[in-house]
């Protein structure tokens, strides 16, 4: 006969255990306390793209619709790349569960390496196709020729922008999403500063107009990945100290972080295939 013990069925929590639970101050606390930061850091992430709008719309039609495509293939090529934060979170959230710094480290040195490697080689192979890819995407030849400028020097923020993917994973997996958040808020707020003086010219500085758009971008995106360097080296603790290279390390983070990439590269390419088909259907 098979063991009753194992086949008996588990007795249902009372409502009284899961409203405790639920409503455990503390617990609620933490909760809150870990959420909002990535919450605020989420809608500060989308407006990157809608101030370069703002500030390039004035410089009329093709300038605007250059900046949208070559925006939308800046986030194509990063959209696999967001796959690595994920793997820097899952690593360095279990080194903390184990109270591990040297596995903390680890797996953030694992994530800076493989973003900056991945985000190199996409961005040479994206400068080198970008003319032909614009001239698929843009039906205007001048429009395709301005996108295709804009992204040449868009594309060199690249490997930072995904560095600083790899620190907001480490900051989420020890627990401290805020530092993160706060220097986010620094860089769009640098990212304003940029385009208002590169695009119209301020404060003696030229009148760059698209170009200038995708330069302070570049440079808010390095000031950015600069402070988190900076933070992390003030917050790390003394016997963190590790390889830099760590190869079962870095094989470990492709596979927790490829199937994200994957999935963020999909939902991205998704949007404009759908387009594609509803206007074939007419």
């Amino acid at each position: 006969m098979p063991d009753s013990d194992t086949n008996a069925a588990i007795p249902p929590l009372p409502p009284s255990r899961i409203f405790a639970f639920l409503l455990d101050r503390r617990r609620t606390a933490r909760i809150i306390s870990l959420t909002w930061p990535i919450l605020v850091a989420t809608v500060v992430q989308s407006l990157f793209t809608l101030v370069d709008l703002a500030f390039v719309g004035s410089l009329g039609k093709i300038a605007t619709g250059a900046l949208g495509l070559g925006a939308y293939l800046f986030s194509t090529a990063l959209a696999i790349l967001v796959g690595f934060s994920t793997g820097v979170q899952a690593l360095s959230a279990e080194a903390t569960g184990r109270d591990d710094p040297t596995g903390i480290e680890a797996a953030l040195k694992a994530g800076i390496i493989s973003c900056a490697i991945g985000a190199v080689g996409i961005a040479a192979l994206l400068v080198a196709l970008s003319k032909p890819l614009f001239g698929v995407l843009a039906s205007d030849p001048i429009v395709a020729a301005e996108a295709a400028s804009y992204f040449a020097i868009r594309i060199l923020g690249l490997p930072a922008l995904a560095i600083n993917g790899a620190f907001r994973g480490y900051w989420k997996g020890v627990s401290r999403p805020s530092v993160y958040t706060r220097i986010l808020i620094l860089t769009l707020a640098l990212n304003i500063l940029f385009d208002w003086l590169l695009i119209f010219g301020k404060f003696g500085f030229p009148a760059m107009g698209l170009t200038g758009a995708a330069v302070g971008f570049v440079l808010a995106t390095m000031i950015g990945m600069l402070t988190y360097f900076a933070a992390w080296r003030i917050a790390r603790r003394p016997a963190a100290a590790g390889p830099l290279f760590n190869l079962p390390m870095l094989k470990e983070m492709f596979g927790r972080s490829l199937p994200a990439g994957l999935q963020q590269l999909i939902a991205v390419l998704s949007f404009p295939a759908l387009l594609y088909i509803m206007g074939r259907l007419g």
